[in-house]
Formats: C-alpha cells, structure tokens, sequence
C-alpha cells in the first residue's frame, strides 16, 4: 500500500542577459525668486535640450518626461537673538526626462556632447536595461520550477520514495528589473570645460544584467 506525503522545495532560477537598451537620465535645474519666471525658464530650457537632441536624430516625442516640480528654497539664518530662522530664497524648478536607444557607444558619446555643451548645464546618468522583460522573466520561472524539481527529485530519493506530482505553486508577483547602472548622476560642467569640450568619445563595456526569481512548489512523495 503505497503513502502519499506532501513535500515543499523552494526553486531557484538565475538568468543573466546582456543589455540591449542604453537610457540617458536627465535633469534640468532653474533657480528665480518669481514662480512665473523658474516655470518658464524651465519650458524654455526644455525645449533648447530637445531641439539639440533632435539635431542628432532623436525625435522629440522620443524624449519623455519623467518628472517635474517647482520646490521652495530657504536658507538658514539668526536673527539678533541668534535663534535659527529660515527666510525664502526663491523657487527650483526640476524637470527630469530620459531618452531610450540601443546599446551604442557612439550614440551615448554624441548624446553626452550635446548636454556637456549646453549652457544651462543639465545632469544626466546612465543605465543599461533588458528590453524583452516579459520574456525574461518567463525563463526565470521556468528555471526557477526545473530547478525546485531537481531538488525534489534529489529528496524524494533520499528519503526512499519516489516523486508525484507538483500539487501547487507559489511565486512573487514583483517584475524583476533587468537594470544595472552604467555611469552615476555627473557633475555639472564649468564653463572652462564647456569651452573646451569637443566630441565626446565613449568607451564603456556593459556587464551582463543579472537577476533571479524563486518559487516555492509543493509535490506528492509517494512512500512505497
């Protein structure tokens, strides 16, 4: 007569993909005293950077904005009974958008150049990412439950029975990201740097974007 158990393993599946998607991060910073004139030096500013970036073959509806908000700036101060005080400064406008191309040194380079050159001196980062996530993720769950199966087949063994059927399965909902950074926020160039800035040249090898995804699978062990 045969005893059916339950086991419980816990399945692994690691991928790692070369990038294929380089994106450029940027953010454009306006300072002023009037709400009015920060929000409009922003547009205006925003509007420089796309028209740059079109000169180079971006298309315009191709750079997305991801953020945008004015704050207000204070300063710290003491008054004549030195007790700490804050006063207005003005407002900061901040704009973030990005722009998504193939992995391209030569593209990144020309990208670079063009807000190195800008006057308003814009910041930008870089990160390289996976395209295809649905399809990637697809292969991390079918190495994730090949791998719980390997592992059972491993227990049923050694606990002399043999292995049914998976009954359940339980895994995370949470895409994995496919994103690994290429370059942190850069500095703002000077002025002198900007004078002397030519073409940018890159030279950046992304490593392979690395990710993993568990799953927990319960089986019959069927006890002879």
């Amino acid at each position: 007569m045969n005893n059916t158990r339950m086991i419980r393993v816990t399945g692994t599946g690691r991928l790692s993909l070369p990038p294929d998607v380089t994106t450029v991060y940027m953010e454009l910073t306006d300072h002023n005293k009037d709400y009015a004139k920060v929000v409009e030096a922003s547009t205006k500013h925003t509007i420089e950077m796309k028209d740059a970036l079109a000169e180079i073959g971006f298309e315009r509806e191709k750079i997305k904005t991801t953020g945008f908000r004015v704050d207000v700036e204070t300063e710290s101060y003491q008054d004549e009974n030195h007790y700490w005080r804050e006063r207005f400064v003005g407002y900061k406008a901040i704009h973030s958008a990005k722009i998504e191309f193939g992995v391209d040194n030569e593209r990144l380079g020309q990208v670079m150049t063009v807000l190195a050159k800008m006057p308003f001196k814009p910041t930008f980062s870089v990160s390289y990412s996976v395209k295809d996530l649905e399809k990637a993720r697809k292969t991390l769950l079918t190495n994730a439950v090949k791998d719980a199966k390997a592992k059972a087949h491993v227990l049923a063994k050694a606990a002399g029975a043999k292995l049914g059927p998976a009954t359940r399965i339980i895994y995370g909902n949470e895409m994995p990201y496919f994103v690994s950074e290429g370059m942190p926020k850069m500095a703002r160039m000077d002025n002198a740097m900007l004078k002397s800035a030519g073409a940018i040249k890159v030279d950046i090898n992304p490593e392979d974007i690395t990710e993993e995804e568990q799953v927990n699978v319960f089986y019959e062990m069927i006890i002879e």
